[in-house]
Formats: C-alpha cells, structure tokens, sequence
C-alpha cells in the first residue's frame, strides 16, 4: 500500500462519499501534539477533545 503525505491525507479524508474505515496499524503512540494529551489521560485527567473537534464535525456530517 502506498503512503500519503499529510496533505493527500487531508484532502481524501474531506471528500469521501460513502463510508471511512480506520484500520489501526500503528505500533506506538508519541507524536509531539499526543504526549500532552496521553499525559493527561494517564493521569485520568478530563479532555475536553475540542483539538478534535473538526474531525468528528467532519464524520458527523458524513
């Protein structure tokens, strides 16, 4: 399976017309935006996801 940059990714993921299927093929968790966050959920600590937001607007509507 080929790779997308970041940019291809983004444009796929706001055009889909029927259905979106996440497969997780990752073996580890760390990117620089996740550590705070995986901080804070280990230490059982509210999220708010609002830095998720235009992606569930995004599968709500779809």
């Amino acid at each position: 399976m080929a790779r997308l940059t970041l940019p291809e990714f983004q444009a796929r993921i706001h055009r889909f017309g029927r259905e979106s299927l996440h497969l997780e093929l990752r073996d580890s968790y760390g990117t620089e935006s996740e550590l705070p966050r995986m901080a804070k959920w280990a230490a059982g600590e509210a999220d708010d996801l609002a830095w998720l937001a235009p992606y569930c607007d995004k599968v709500r509507a779809s």
